[in-house]
């Protein structure tokens, strides 16, 4: 998960002593909570983090909601919970996070902290790709490919892929090379193939790089 971080530590005990002057809380601090919680999660300081996205969480910030459900599903800075983790993700999702909506639809797609549910998997996945996020429309790449919660459809597999895959998804460009070497939802062409695989392996994707090594071997 790609956590950008505009904000120092250093800052940290300037924004607390602020913090604790009995004061409205506006939108500015709520985004300022949410930056001292990202950096001291970046710094790997996860009881921290907790304690500071929770106060974001609070004042109803949605992304601080939202990585509420990563420390939960992680088990960063609090006890593992796949339940508690679940009904964060989902708070958010129903406010409209787009990563939010990707982690409810994996969390139904592989029965975590909720019974497995493909075509629910299904439904949140496309409203997180719907709004651009690279990893629901992979996931929902993966779903049309696999036939789980909708009809199977390599066309609408690659449609996706190919989304994911413009956002340097790499396992959307492994997805991608697969489809393309066996002519799945795409017209075969080997060279495509092998262009996509390259593509996912010089970001480290092991299939990618794997299959790669054969087709070269084998030429």
């Amino acid at each position: 998960m790609k956590i950008i971080i505009p904000f120092c530590l250093a800052a940290v005990s300037i924004f607390t002593q602020a913090l604790a002057q009995t004061l409205p809380v506006t939108e500015q601090d709520t985004a300022q909570l949410y930056q001292t919680a990202q950096a001291y999660y970046k710094a790997g300081h996860y009881e921290r983090a907790y304690e500071w996205f929770s106060k974001g969480a609070d004042q109803g910030h949605v992304p601080s909601q939202h990585y509420i459900g990563v420390l939960y599903a992680l088990g960063h800075g609090v006890e593992r919970n796949d339940e508690t983790g679940f009904e964060w993700f989902l708070k958010a999702a129903k406010q409209g996070h787009p990563g939010a909506m990707n982690n409810v639809g994996f969390c139904y797609q592989h029965g975590r902290g909720v019974e497995m549910d493909f075509e629910e998997a299904f439904r949140w996945y496309q409203q997180g790709a719907d709004q651009g996020h690279y990893l629901a429309q992979m996931h929902l790449g993966e779903l049309y490919e696999l036939g789980e919660g909708t009809k199977k459809d390599y066309k609408m597999a690659a449609f996706w892929f190919l989304k994911a895959a413009g956002q340097k998804e790499k396992t959307s460009r492994y997805r991608l090379g697969r489809l393309y070497e066996n002519g799945w939802g795409v017209k075969q062409d080997l060279k495509e193939a092998i262009r996509w695989y390259g593509l996912a392996a010089e970001q480290g994707e092991p299939n990618a790089k794997k299959r790669l090594a054969e087709l070269n071997s084998a030429n």
